[in-house]
């Protein structure tokens, strides 16, 4: 039994006549006809016979009618629901960022995406670090987020859109070297040991031969600025856009020549509505990637 079955007889009830239900249908008469044939096989019951010119519906017929009316009923609310999700799918944007790009970039994204054209969706933020901002994909919570590089696991894709050099920050006034060799004499100031950052400080500083002597742990760049701000230490650190709003002094000595990405993050196979279409395409379009890819 088809949907397209239960149609075309609910017409013909309706009509009492095949060839105008075929015209209601935009059928042949012959193909509205055999489906109801059909239909009459399967239901092992006659629905209707011949009467003049037209056709009248049979005991078994007049029974059977009012399950197909509730089952078009059914349909038709099921697809007018669906709809509405369609619209809120189209419509809606949900977007997870880590506090890095928190202060500038994300508003200035929001508000330049919006005002291009696009100020009929809406727009729900999450400030996550990039682990949480994964976790998040794959649970289905998040369209994509912009983040730092994550594990591979074959189910998510990374684009790079932004790049942030490291940076040696001190307090003002500090008035120390910066040479490489003088780092061992400092108390310093590192990211959590759970975080990417974290293991691509402690990898730079093994290469170049050198040990530190970490004194404070924080979880993100405005955190470990602040504390160093407070004299506690000396640190490495990707360069951030809130970062001059420190009394911090901000070097980028010749030994210190790598930077970290930032990355566009979704599902490999997720499904994403126009709305996520559209400003995950503005974002690739409007990324500044030059010199560094």
């Amino acid at each position: 039994m088809t949907l397209d079955q239960i149609r075309y007889f609910a017409s013909a009830a309706e009509l009492l006549h095949m060839g105008k239900a075929a015209e209601k249908e935009h059928i042949s008469q012959p193909s509205l006809s055999i489906a109801i044939k059909k239909l009459e096989k399967e239901l092992g019951v006659p629905l209707f016979r011949a009467s003049g010119r037209g056709i009248e519906m049979t005991v078994q017929g007049k029974e059977f009618l009012p399950y197909a009316q509730g089952i078009l009923r059914q349909v038709a609310q099921a697809t007018e629901q669906m709809q509405g999700i369609k619209d809120k799918l189209n419509r809606e944007i949900h977007a997870a960022y880590t506090t890095t790009i928190a202060s500038a970039y994300i508003p200035k994204l929001f508000r330049d995406f919006l005002g291009s054209g696009n100020g009929e969706y809406r727009i729900y933020s999450h400030e996550l670090p990039s682990d949480q901002i994964v976790e998040g994909l794959k649970a289905g919570n998040f369209d994509f987020g912009i983040c730092s590089k994550v594990t591979e696991d074959g189910k998510i894709i990374q684009i790079p859109i932004m790049y942030q050099p490291l940076v040696m920050i001190r307090p003002k006034g500090w008035n120390k070297s910066a040479e490489l060799s003088d780092l061992i004499r400092e108390p310093f100031v590192s990211y959590l040991p759970e975080y990417p950052m974290y293991a691509q400080v402690n990898a730079l500083l093994e290469r170049l031969g050198q040990t530190v002597l970490v004194s404070y742990y924080a979880y993100s760049e405005d955190a470990i600025a602040r504390l160093v701000e407070q004299g506690l230490g000396i640190s490495i650190v990707a360069r951030t856009e809130s970062m001059e709003q420190y009394a911090i002094e901000i070097l980028s000595p010749v030994w210190l020549n790598e930077g970290r990405y930032i990355y566009l993050t979704y599902l490999k196979n997720g499904f994403h509505g126009k709305a996520v279409n559209e400003m995950m395409k503005y974002i690739l379009s409007h990324c500044d990637m030059e010199g560094h890819i």
